[in-house]
C-alpha cells in the first residue's frame, strides 16, 4: 500500500488494541442510551496523552487493567509514527480515531460497511480504503 500522509503504517501491530478500545467505547456509549437526535449524531471521547486514561465530558472513566493496557499501546503506535494521540469519536455506525492537526483517521465500522457519515466531510471529498472486516482508513481527495 502507498504511503498516505500522516497514515498509520503500524496498524497492523496494534489492531487488537484499536479495536478493544473501539469496542469498549461503544460499550459505553450504547450503555449511555445516547439519543443522537439530540447530541448532533456523534460524541467525542479524549484520551490523555500521559495517563492510560480515557476522559469523556471531564470524567475519567474506570477502565479495566485490559483497556489500560490497549491504550497505552495505541499511544505507543501513534508515538512511532509521530502522530498526535487520537481524540476517539462515537458516531451512529462506527468510532473514528481522529488525529488532530492531520487530514487522516481511522474508522472502525460496527458492521464492516463503508462508513458514509463522518463529521463534517461528505463521501465525494473523502478518499477510503479497507483495511479489513472493520477497519478504514479514511483521508480527504486532493482539491
Amino acid at each position: 500500500m502507498q504511503r498516505w500522509p500522516s497514515m498509520l503504517d503500524n496498524f497492523e501491530t496494534y489492531k487488537d488494541d484499536y479495536t478493544s478500545v473501539a469496542e469498549y467505547c461503544r460499550e459505553y456509549f450504547e450503555e449511555q442510551n445516547i439519543n443522537f437526535e439530540e447530541d448532533k449524531n456523534y460524541r467525542t471521547i479524549r484520551i490523555k496523552v500521559r495517563d492510560r486514561l480515557i476522559t469523556y465530558e471531564g470524567e475519567e472513566l474506570q477502565l479495566p487493567n485490559k483497556i489500560k493496557k490497549n491504550v497505552a499501546n495505541l499511544r505507543q503506535s501513534v508515538s512511532e509514527n509521530s502522530l498526535p494521540t487520537p481524540t476517539i469519536i462515537y458516531e451512529k455506525n462506527h468510532i473514528r480515531f481522529a488525529f488532530e492537526m492531520t487530514p487522516y483517521a481511522l474508522i472502525y465500522s460496527y458492521t464492516g460497511k463503508i462508513p458514509t457519515d463522518w463529521g463534517n466531510s461528505q463521501k465525494s471529498d473523502i478518499f477510503v480504503k479497507r483495511i479489513d472486516r472493520h477497519w478504514y482508513h479514511i483521508t480527504p481527495k486532493d482539491k
